[in-house]
């Protein structure tokens, strides 16, 4: 609320609402792009002002930040899949 009262009267300044825009589309743009559930696969985006958000992917790369003990001890609390059943069954 603070920076808000900073900039109350000042017209060239920050807009919360244009803030908020951006952040909705951008979330809305990550959700429809990393589609993959992959702790090995890391998403990276950017953006420059007056540019658009790129994304470029990344596999096993220096840009991964979950520790192999972590993606192990949740992958282990997963159910397995259901088994198909054969043709034999």
């Amino acid at each position: 609320m603070e920076m808000f009262e900073y900039v109350r009267n000042d017209r060239d300044g920050w807009n919360p609402s244009v803030c908020m825009n951006f952040c909705a589309a951008f979330l809305s743009f990550a959700q429809n792009t990393a589609v993959q559930d992959d702790p090995r696969l890391v998403y990276l985006f950017s953006w420059e002002p007056g540019g658009p958000v790129t994304v470029s992917e990344h596999r096993d790369a220096p840009h991964a930040f979950l520790p192999p003990w972590y993606v192990e001890a949740v992958t282990q609390d997963l159910p397995s899949p259901p088994k198909t059943p054969s043709p034999k069954d």
